[in-house]
């Protein structure tokens, strides 16, 4: 395949919508963010998930992907201050070393679909990637009208649905909402940065980024209504609320969804398909995941670059192997909770760059960029999107800070994540202060707090290309106001050449001639 064809199949809009949507269209998305719903009122947040889906996510989607196609670097270099650590399990007994097996078989088949996947380059990739993308969902579906088969389900749905939104006021939290929408849309974690420097020109476009977050607030709104009709057939049996077994201390996967489909008809059948359709969308970002920290990491070394299928899959067994300790219940619960903290880490990345790019660099200079690069105009919508994005977000980053200090003490993971949160925000003061210091005693403070001056195109003809383009842009908002001026003049005219007839005594008809 010659890298003209390899270019356009990696290219091309279809395949920038399948490698955005492989990133949101997760196991959070299909599984742990509609079973939180159900757990505090489904009905309620059914309207709150696509509210803020459409009117935050849509824009900081949107934000991302053309920042990271305009820059056109890769999620190392766009943020220097991310570093990379590796942990060493110490001091763990045997008892807490223990591998379950379906863990480990999602693990070997990663390694082995990421093998695979490098034998024909990207042609495979996008094989994959629409396997990842379209097979869950198709998967949740069929479960859904499976679940509707079933006993029990118009019953116990209103109860389960929380029509009365009861549950929903009393759980409700807008900050918790917000952020973990944003974790299913994976903003703030440089995944969106690699996955637009790698598309073709304006391939992250407005109207893909709206592809993208509706169909991930479907599959939400999807797996909501599945995930409440699952319930139904277990409470009809047992005479319990569905809402209280949602509140059981119980793993989703491997303790819920089995007793749930265990009073299903045709158990077997229901069983494999919903594991089926967990454990591919949990395949998907992985997959995203290293073959853009591949990718990166092939653009500074030959070695890499010349052989990407067998690093893959050494890196991806050292992975498998690596985390043994990791895999164990005590650890996964660990993870869960360490990872609610550490997910603030993303918003406030979130928070930088629309600090950054909409306050500090300019709400107009970053319109007329996106213009430049997409051809069409952000409307006022967006950039009022956006603009409010960026003071919603530290709301959502402050209110989650403080939960998280509340919270410090419930689980180990909570107390891990809350001071590993601390020593990130101590870092990034510290270093702050650090190069401050150094502006002062180097007398280049200026230069240390301005904007980078070599952001935007690399190359001298883009460079001319967008000169050129600001002038012909400004000539043509000349003319088109020029235009409104002469058609807005035309138009008073015409209604200042209208003559009222006085109202006969008789009636309280009016006449009106025009000349």
């Amino acid at each position: 395949m010659s890298n003209v064809e390899d270019e356009r199949i990696y290219g091309s809009r279809r395949m920038s919508i399948t490698l955005l949507l492989s990133q949101t269209l997760g196991v959070y998305t299909m599984l742990f963010l509609p079973h939180a719903a159900v757990a505090s009122g489904a009905a309620g947040y059914v309207i709150v998930y696509s509210l803020i889906y459409i009117v935050i996510g849509i824009p900081v989607m949107y934000m991302e992907n053309v920042l990271g196609q305009f820059t056109g670097r890769d999620c190392i270099e766009t943020f220097p201050e991310y570093q990379y650590w590796r942990y060493n399990i110490l001091g763990m007994n045997k008892n807490g070393f223990h591998l379950p097996w379906r863990v480990g078989l999602s693990s070997a088949l990663l390694a082995n679909a990421l093998f695979f996947s490098y034998f024909k380059g990207k042609r495979s990739l996008k094989w994959a990637l629409i396997i990842v993308t379209v097979v869950p969902t198709c998967g949740r579906i069929l479960f859904m009208i499976g679940s509707m088969l079933q006993k029990g389900l118009v019953v116990k749905y209103e109860e389960a649905f929380d029509t009365t939104l009861d549950t929903f006021i009393k759980k409700f939290s807008l900050s918790t909402s917000i952020a973990d929408v944003l974790y299913t849309l994976n903003v703030g974690t440089g995944l969106s940065f690699a996955c637009a420097s790698k598309t073709a020109f304006r391939a992250p476009c407005y109207s893909n980024t709206v592809i993208v977050v509706v169909i991930t607030c479907c599959v939400t709104l999807l797996g909501i209504f599945s995930t409440v009709m699952m319930t139904c057939p277990y409470a009809f049996k047992y005479d319990i609320k569905p809402i209280d077994i949602m509140n059981y201390r119980m793993s989703n996967i491997f303790e819920k969804i089995p007793r749930f489909i265990d009073v299903y008809e045709q158990t077997s059948l229901w069983l494999i398909i919903s594991f089926l359709f967990i454990a591919i969308s949990a395949l998907g970002l992985n997959i995203c995941i290293m073959v853009s920290l591949i990718e990166t990491v092939s653009t500074r070394n030959l070695k890499v670059a010349k052989n990407p299928g067998l690093t893959a899959f050494v890196v991806a067994i050292t992975m498998y192997l690596g985390t043994f300790p990791l895999l164990g219940n005590i650890s996964m619960y660990f993870l869960v909770d360490t990872k609610r903290t550490l997910s603030i880490i993303a918003i406030f990345m979130v928070i930088c760059e629309n600090f950054v790019f909409v306050l500090w660099y300019g709400l107009e200079r970053f319109s007329e960029d996106v213009h430049f690069m997409q051809g069409v105009q952000p409307k006022s919508s967006v950039k009022a999107c956006w603009l409010m994005s960026g003071f919603v977000l530290t709301y959502v980053f402050c209110t989650q800070v403080f939960t998280a200090y509340i919270n410090r003490n419930e689980t180990m993971g909570n107390t891990v994540a809350w001071y590993f949160l601390l020593l990130n925000i101590g870092l990034t003061v510290f270093v702050t202060i650090v190069k401050m210091f150094i502006g002062i005693y180097k007398h280049n403070l200026y230069d240390q707090l301005s904007l980078d001056s070599e952001w935007g195109p690399t190359s001298e003809i883009l460079r001319r290309s967008r000169a050129m383009f600001t002038a012909q842009a400004m000539t043509k908002e000349y003319m088109y106001r020029h235009y409104h001026l002469k058609a807005g003049i035309l138009k008073r005219q015409q209604r200042s050449n209208v003559r009222i007839k006085p109202a006969r005594t008789e009636g309280v008809r009016f006449d009106i001639y025009r000349k």
